[in-house]
């Protein structure tokens, strides 16, 4: 009897250091389209900068957001979410998505969408450009 409890303290005990060894800003999966911007203006960056600013002031509110940044004119229109685990606090949230703008320049470059998991949170950007129905069915 004492060698089933020690077995199963030892592997409730490596359980629960799995579990905690994962951070909520380790990667999961990112995606990227295949498309990139083409911004001679500085239009769409700037565009992308009010998107992103939008969504991280919301995520210390609250675990959910998504909107729709437009550049002048309503030209360069990008539409952005993201999602935190219910578990997390608004610190947290706040903390997770704050890593979208540098997550998805490193990992997806100038690609018009761009969808990064962590353990902690989603997030995803898509300018109305992007992924026509061709490109979409490729995937």
């Amino acid at each position: 009897m004492t060698t089933q409890f020690s077995l199963f303290s030892l592997a409730l005990l490596f359980l629960c250091s799995i579990s905690s060894a994962l951070e909520y800003t380790d990667l999961v999966y990112k995606g990227c389209a295949d498309q990139n911007f083409q911004d001679p203006s500085g239009s769409y960056a700037k565009t992308l900068r009010t998107l992103f600013d939008s969504l991280i002031s919301q995520s210390a509110k609250t675990n959910f957001s998504k909107t729709t940044a437009t550049g002048d004119a309503g030209k360069d229109a990008i539409f952005g979410l993201y999602q935190c685990r219910g578990d997390l606090s608004g610190v947290d949230c706040y903390n997770c998505v704050s890593l979208f703008p540098k997550l998805a320049r490193k990992l997806c470059g100038d690609a018009l969408a761009a969808r990064v998991q962590l353990v902690g949170c989603y997030m995803r950007s898509r300018a109305r450009s992007c992924c026509t129905s061709t490109a979409r069915r490729r995937r």
